[in-house]
Parts: C-alpha cells; sequence; structure tokens
C-alpha cells in the first residue's frame, strides 16, 4: 500500500519538523514504509495554488495509493466545504485519509464515522447560514431595502458577510452563493468592516 503525506507550515511558522515527527510516530505505529512526502513552507492554507499540494493532487492519480496522511486538517485547507470535498474525491478513489493529531483514521470504522460526523455538521452550519441570510433578506426587503447590486445592503446581510468571512472561512464565491451578494459588494463590506476596526 502507497501512502501520500502532506505538510504544510505558513509564513509565521518557525519549523516543519514537528509535523514530521508526529507523522513518521503515525507511519511507524501503522507499519507503514511505502510513503512519498509533499510540503509546502510560506503558503496559507486557503491559497490552492502551493506547488506542494498540486504535486500532491496529481500523486493521489496514481492506482497504488491507498493513504493520505496529514498532521492536522486544516493543513489541506481552511475551507471546510473544499476539505470535505478533497475526503469525498478520495473515497471515489478508494483512498483512505487520516489526520495525526485529531485522530481522524479512515482505515479505521470510528474514523470514518467521525468523517461523516463533521460533513453532517458543516452541511447543518450552512442550512442554518442560508436559512439566516434568507431572512436577513427578507427583512431587508421589507423595509424597502435592496440587496445584491444594490448601493444598499441590511444590516442583517452585512452582519452575515463579516461572520462568513472572519469566522467560517468561506471563499468569496461560496459567500457570494449564501448571500446573493456580487464579490465586488463583499469585498466592500469587508474593506469597510476592517477600517472600522483599526
Amino acid at each position: 500500500m502507497k501512502t501520500i503525506v502532506y505538510m504544510r507550515i505558513s509564513k509565521e511558522e518557525q519549523e516543519i519538523s514537528l509535523q514530521e515527527q508526529a507523522i513518521s510516530k503515525f507511519l511507524q505505529y501503522k507499519g507503514i514504509t511505502d510513503y512519498e512526502t509533499f510540503q509546502d513552507e510560506g503558503y496559507t492554507g486557503s491559497n490552492k495554488n502551493r506547488p506542494g499540494f498540486k504535486s500532491m493532487l496529481e500523486a493521489l492519480n496514481n492506482p497504488k495509493v491507498k493513504l493520505l496522511v496529514v498532521w492536522k486538517l486544516d493543513r489541506l485547507s481552511r475551507s471546510i466545504w473544499d476539505l470535505l470535498g478533497l475526503i469525498k474525491q478520495l473515497q471515489e478513489k478508494h483512498i483512505a485519509f487520516a489526520s495525526v493529531t485529531e485522530n481522524i483514521d479512515m482505515t479505521t470504522p470510528m474514523g470514518k464515522m467521525m468523517i461523516h460526523t463533521l460533513a453532517t455538521f458543516a452541511e447543518f452550519e450552512r442550512n442554518v447560514l442560508i436559512e439566516r441570510t434568507n431572512a436577513g433578506i427578507k427583512t431587508a426587503r421589507s423595509k424597502g431595502i435592496h440587496c445584491g447590486r444594490s448601493s444598499t445592503v441590511s444590516q442583517d446581510l452585512i452582519e452575515q458577510v463579516n461572520l462568513l468571512s472572519t469566522r467560517t472561512k468561506y471563499t468569496r464565491k461560496e459567500m457570494c452563493a449564501l448571500t446573493g451578494l456580487t464579490i465586488g459588494k463583499i469585498n466592500y463590506i469587508i474593506k469597510l468592516s476592517k477600517s472600522s476596526t483599526v
């Protein structure tokens, strides 16, 4: 069984040795000796153009690969939807997934259950956000306030955009789908919010 290991550190972090040590112990515990490592240094999890990450995705197309190991979930992505999308691709290729620090190991029944639970909570969060967004749009319209391309956006929507951008780390595209706003409007709201906290 061939295993792929992926590690990432951002510019704020000093070295990658902590991840290397933890993953090495995991591989030894599992008796895994046939593995290939990909890594990125100085890249954030929201950057999808990481060279090591892209090479890792290519390597996952090898039918001999049966397991992907990371130190922590956010090493792959800061977006829960991107992460779940990748895990779904792995499942379609019959590749298991393991996150060392979070004790998620999809080679075990418990690990599979944890991933399903994560996906369920993510879907629940998404539905709650959509409901709140729709309620905000409805309230705004009842007050004669236009949403979307109009220059005036309800306070509920502004708060929703700020929540999505600071707490849940959704991409701009995902935020557009959830709020009905354009990327330009979302960027403008985020810029105003940042300037008001300086």
